[in-house]
């Protein structure tokens, strides 16, 4: 402990020559030893950051060679390359089979009609929705129509039985009148 105290009195003396003889007047609120401290522990996170920002330097400059046109050339081999090109030789002729056909039919994409089409777009739009609320309109017209026909059937084959019924009565009627002559006599 006598060093302990030998090394408080030199950082007081220290405080004193640096601050002045009256350090309590002045209130200051750090002493030399906090700012020490305080200096040591920020000396001390960004050596400790030092290994993160290195680690991300680092790959900064691989990042930068994938981003190099000439990495990916200098990274493949050319047999591997041409394995590549091998087993996509099939795909590549259609490929190239639908490009020449895409070409063909350019010029019929390019033409005035399609053109015209894309002008009157508005114009094909609303009739679209016109035609679509005259199929609803249709739609429900016939539901309609449906309806009234199966109304229409259910009252003819009721007329039908009640012609039915009235045609037994009557027949009924004919053969009680045509019995009582026959018992009068």
């Amino acid at each position: 402990m006598p060093d302990l105290d030998i090394l408080e009195r030199r950082i007081a003396e220290l405080e004193r020559k640096i601050l002045g003889n009256d350090v309590n007047a002045k209130n200051i609120n750090t002493t030399v030893t906090d700012s020490l401290l305080q200096a040591q522990t920020m000396i001390t996170s960004a050596l400790s950051c030092r290994d993160a920002i290195t680690t991300l330097m680092d790959s900064m400059t691989k990042l930068d060679e994938f981003l190099d046109p000439l990495y990916v050339a200098q990274m493949i081999d050319v047999e591997c390359k041409m394995t590549y090109i091998l087993e996509i030789h099939e795909n590549l002729k259609k490929d190239y089979e639908m490009l020449k056909a895409f070409e063909k039919l350019q010029g019929s994409i390019d033409s005035e009609n399609i053109n015209k089409l894309i002008d009157n777009e508005e114009r094909i739009q609303l009739a679209s929705l016109k035609s679509s609320e005259v199929d609803e309109l249709g739609k429900t017209t016939t539901q309609n129509v449906i309806k009234i026909l199966v109304g229409y059937n259910n009252m003819m084959k009721n007329i039908k039985l009640l012609f039915g019924q009235m045609n037994l009565l009557l027949s009924n009627l004919e053969s009680g009148q045509q019995q009582s002559p026959e018992s009068e006599e």
